[in-house]
């Protein structure tokens, strides 16, 4: 889940600056555009899917939750037209999440190739945004990380659940 929640991060600091371009807003101007481009997007994300993001929560961190994010990426279109990040890009990112979520064995090669090409994506739409190192992780080494796990890694997760005495639904992937 810690995955999904820096990905929604991620992506939404890419909307923030996509109108500058530049990975740091250092002007008074950049750093104007930031504020007024991030508080569009959370009222957008606010007003069409009940969303809030990147709020602060009272007591300790913000709205960027495992719920959040997946709503986020869930609704690739709406996400896309709110931040002006590509559709292709958080489809695929979705896809890569699902994956790596997923309690099934899942194709190294298969997944290596997809989340390269996810990559590469990434580099020619956003050259300018340095990949956040958890993006660089899922993207870069996941296929090592799932051919090195001697269980999928979806299973983890449901026998953490089934310790803790809740047992989750069946996943649709």
């Amino acid at each position: 889940m810690a995955w999904l929640c820096t990905c929604l991060i991620a992506l939404n600091f890419a909307g923030y600056k996509l109108e500058n371009r530049t990975w740091a807003a250092k002007s008074p101007e950049e750093k104007e555009s930031v504020a007024r481009r991030k508080a569009a997007i959370q009222e957008s994300f606010r007003r069409e899917l009940a969303l809030l993001v990147d709020v602060p929560k009272q007591g300790a961190g913000n709205t960027d939750d495992g719920n959040a994010a997946r709503k986020f990426f869930s609704n690739a279109s709406i996400t896309s037209r709110i931040t002006g990040v590509n559709e292709e890009f958080i489809e695929r990112m979705d896809v890569i999440l699902r994956a790596i979520a997923c309690p099934y064995e899942i194709d190294v090669t298969a997944f290596r190739r997809y989340s390269l090409e996810t990559a590469r994506l990434y580099q020619s739409l956003y050259s300018w945004f340095y990949m956040p190192p958890s993006v660089h992780k899922i993207l870069i080494h996941g296929a090592d990380m799932i051919s090195a796990s001697p269980l999928p890694i979806g299973t983890y997760k449901i026998v953490f659940f089934q310790s803790e005495g809740e047992y989750p639904l069946p996943p649709t992937v």
